[in-house]
């Protein structure tokens, strides 16, 4: 079986967009709002390097909310990956639920569930005890310890500090800094 870290997208690997419309910070709807955080590419190229398999599962319901097509979210993807390969880093998959359950019936893909993380899982062959959901906010590390995972929480650097009631397995400012402290021995999987 294989390990990986499990990773959150939007505040973890890219910036949160400020959308006039809504009045909030939320997920990209567009290529050109997608900012990944500079220190990201490396971290990744890290991670990869040690053996790692890098896997995004994220809620991303903006197409149940009506603001933003399948088609658009794809693009949005498709622009992360480039981006990243732009700078030599790569995913090994993404899952993504598109569902919100003011919209529709409740599921379980969507974080806090762990359903996303089991499809990984599945699909990936892995011992999710060896592995690590890393996410900004509480719903992220919910799912982690659901499916078994150990997890950390990092801050979105753009962001303010978000309250936590849900404990994680550590805590780092972002993910160049989890990536150097799980690397270096200062966190362990399983």
């Amino acid at each position: 079986m294989k390990r990986a870290v499990l990773l959150d997208r939007d505040g973890v690997l890219n910036a949160l967009v400020w959308y006039a419309d809504t009045e909030a910070r939320e997920s990209p709807r567009f290529p050109k709002d997608l900012y990944v955080f500079a220190n990201v590419p490396a971290a990744l190229r890290r991670l990869h390097d040690a053996g790692w398999l890098l896997l995004v599962v994220s809620n991303q319901p903006n197409i149940a909310k009506g603001k933003s097509t399948r088609q658009e979210l794809d693009a949005v993807h498709a622009e992360l990956l480039a981006q990243l390969a732009s700078h030599g880093a790569r995913l090994d998959g993404a899952y993504y639920c598109f569902h919100h359950p003011d919209f529709k019936a409740p599921c379980t893909c969507r974080k806090p569930q762990p359903g996303l993380l089991l499809q990984a899982a599945k699909e990936h062959d892995l011992d999710l005890a060896q592995c690590w959901m890393v996410g900004d906010t509480d719903t992220d590390i919910a799912a982690g310890h659901a499916a078994g995972c150990r997890t950390a929480k990092v801050r979105e650097p753009r962001g303010a500090a978000r309250v936590s009631t849900i404990a994680a397995d550590a805590t780092c400012a972002d993910l160049a800094q989890f990536a150097e402290r799980l690397l270096s021995g200062t966190l362990r999987a399983g």
